[in-house]
């Protein structure tokens, strides 16, 4: 996910040096972004600590990514789009992982 994630940022930062920073059709509001990053944070949290099964398969990892996807009612290709618009606006993504961040000290 991390390395996706860099690859993501890296194009995204290239292609913003050209384009002109446009929201996709399907964002997702921040707090549901918030929320998605939030739960594949506790996959990765979870998959850390050998509390999921097998979690060196990356099969198994990627099929709770999925999950966290279903849960929240969005697709792939949403999620991608939205991380990618938030990577180009870098202290929005900055503030939304901040709040990622909050929600884990009780």
């Amino acid at each position: 996910m991390g390395r996706i994630i860099c690859i993501t940022f890296l194009t995204t930062l290239i292609i913003s040096c050209i384009q002109e920073i446009i929201p996709p059709k399907s964002l997702l509001s921040k707090e549901q972004l918030i929320e998605v990053l939030y739960d594949f944070h506790l996959v990765d949290a979870a998959s850390k600590q050998s509390i999921i099964a097998n979690n060196r398969n990356n099969k198994i990892k990627h099929a709770q990514y999925k999950g966290v996807l279903e849960h929240h009612k969005i697709s792939k290709d949403q999620f991608d789009s939205t991380i990618n618009y938030y990577i180009s606006i870098p202290e929005e993504l900055k503030m939304i992982y901040e709040k990622v961040e909050q929600k884990f000290i009780p």
